[in-house]
């Protein structure tokens, strides 16, 4: 299982989704997509396919001609993204993660000031 979270440009455009191994799932703007971005007209309805091939996140475009993948600053129709790595969307920034916790502690953690690391390590025992 894999962790996607996807920021856009304002506060408040924030959404983390689970991949879990053997799953499809379809990344868009659409109501009802696993992987839901509303906030980024860039992004097509139904944009891309992702699954986890070999435990990295593969994503493919439905429309990459007009709506390709930014990945290092190349364009891409398909590619595979491991975790602690991360690609764009339209405006979205998207990052992989692994699933080592559950997603609100995640959530919660990404929330501490930088170089709390006394209550980080509490948060993690």
């Amino acid at each position: 299982m894999l962790i996607l979270t996807a920021d856009g440009q304002s506060s408040g455009q924030r959404d983390s989704w689970e991949i879990s191994d053997g799953d499809v799932s379809v990344l868009g703007r659409v109501k009802g997509s696993h992987c839901c971005v509303p906030w980024d007209e860039a992004v097509s309805r139904k944009h891309a396919e992702l699954r986890i091939v070999d435990a990295a996140l593969n994503i493919r475009c439905f429309d990459a001609e007009n709506h390709p993948i930014w990945k290092n600053g190349q364009t891409y129709t398909e590619t595979s993204v491991a975790a602690g790595e991360s690609f764009r969307i339209g405006h979205s920034w998207f990052n992989v993660k692994p699933a080592t916790a559950s997603l609100p502690v995640i959530d919660f953690i990404e929330q501490l000031p930088s170089g709390d690391s006394a209550t980080t390590s509490m948060v993690l025992s």
